[in-house]
């Protein structure tokens, strides 16, 4: 099995993890911050789950030093509920990250205000298509399921070459079921991108994502395994099986 060693990092529990993490993520956010004016922000798409609850806690502390008016928060997927649901991936960004710093600014996918999900996605695709116009993300921080979903992009459920920057979900199999997420080429395409995982759930499901021949539609973190740069943050029960 051939392991990009220096892009994975193995630490002994999760807070290691996510310490590890988040130190490596605010020096780069800070380099390249300090070569950006605010027209030009650091654009950050960020995951919900552990990386959320554990690693953005630990970015706020790690990132003191950071000027946050120079950084847009985007996430990597949401789910399409109403503004307020505790269920909300920028709910939690909020609660553990972007209220407690100055300046940042944040693009949240739509809210389920009554328009449907089909209308969400063609809303906030205008959005990200004029914001983002011809550029990619800088970094986006990822979380995985013990399924090997990355985003909302599910095994079995998604197209690998999908053509669209956003799309719709509305039978996912984890609760609720309907969502919006980055495509797996918006996905590919960011300049730098971290892959958290800890736990022994999410142990076999890396072993496979690493062996000869996996399809990728049936297994979405193996498409990671594309960019020779991405950056594996494990503890030592989700490697134990590399």
């Amino acid at each position: 099995m051939n392991l990009p060693a220096r892009k994975m990092v193995i630490s002994p529990d999760p807070a290691a993890l996510a310490l590890s993490l988040a130190q490596d993520l605010a020096h780069h956010i800070q380099v390249q911050a300090e070569r950006r004016s605010e027209d030009t922000p650091v654009e950050i798409a960020i995951a919900g789950g552990f990386v959320a609850t554990t690693v953005l806690p630990a970015l706020a502390q790690a990132g003191e030093g950071i000027d946050w008016s120079k950084v847009r928060f985007w996430w990597c997927d949401e789910r399409f509920v109403p503004a307020g649901d505790p269920d909300r991936n920028d709910e939690e960004a909020h609660r553990f990250l972007l209220d407690r710093i100055e300046g940042v600014r944040s693009v949240p996918m739509p809210t389920d205000n009554g328009q449907g999900l089909a209308q969400a996605c063609e809303d906030f695709t205008e959005q990200w298509n004029t914001v983002m116009a011809t550029r990619s993300l800088d970094v986006a921080v990822l979380g995985m399921g013990p399924d090997g979903h990355i985003a909302s992009l599910f095994p079995g459920m998604y197209d690998p070459a999908e053509s669209r920057a956003i799309i719709a979900v509305d039978d996912s199999p984890k609760p609720p079921p309907q969502r919006l997420s980055l495509s797996m080429p918006v996905i590919l395409s960011t300049q730098r991108l971290y892959l958290a995982a800890a736990g022994e759930a999410k142990a076999g499901v890396l072993g496979a994502a690493f062996a000869e021949g996996v399809n990728t539609g049936e297994l979405p973190v193996a498409a990671l395994r594309h960019r020779e740069d991405t950056r594996w943050y494990l503890d030592e029960a989700a490697a134990a099986e590399l």
